[in-house]
């Protein structure tokens, strides 16, 4: 179990407690902040491909499903994709998403974010340009 005490000059402010699970190669599977008091239980699972990029992170919040983010590379292990939704049964979370795209050299060519109002993606926003963002 890890701690983080925080504190506003001499006066404690509040103590974080958080404790995880790790698999052989080191990835972080598990986050759990069980013990933290004043605030809810959260748990956040996470997993991997086989090149260590992270899939699927997912969150319970004092026992509650809460968010699923998503997560998609190319061939070359770049995010191309993420999109976060709400799980079966859980707290209601706003369905959004973004997708990127790059050029040769690993540049941003583009960046498209997007919100799922319905049963359809609307986008929202769209960068093109000279990779900059």
């Amino acid at each position: 179990m890890n701690k983080i005490r925080l504190r506003r000059g001499a006066e404690r402010v509040s103590a974080i407690h958080w404790s995880g699970q790790r698999e052989q190669v080191g990835r972080q599977l598990t986050v759990d902040n069980n013990g933290t008091s004043g605030v809810p239980r959260v748990i956040l699972t996470s997993v991997y491909d086989a090149a260590s990029n992270r899939t699927r992170l997912s969150a319970a919040v004092g026992g509650t499903a809460d968010f699923e983010n998503d997560y998609t590379f190319d061939d070359m292990n770049r995010m191309t994709r993420v999109e976060q939704i709400g799980q079966g049964g859980g707290n209601t979370v706003a369905s959004k998403g973004a997708n990127f795209a790059y050029n040769a050299l690993s540049q941003f060519t583009s960046v498209e974010r997007q919100v799922k109002p319905s049963s359809t993606w609307d986008e929202v926003a769209t960068f093109a340009g000279n990779s900059r963002l």
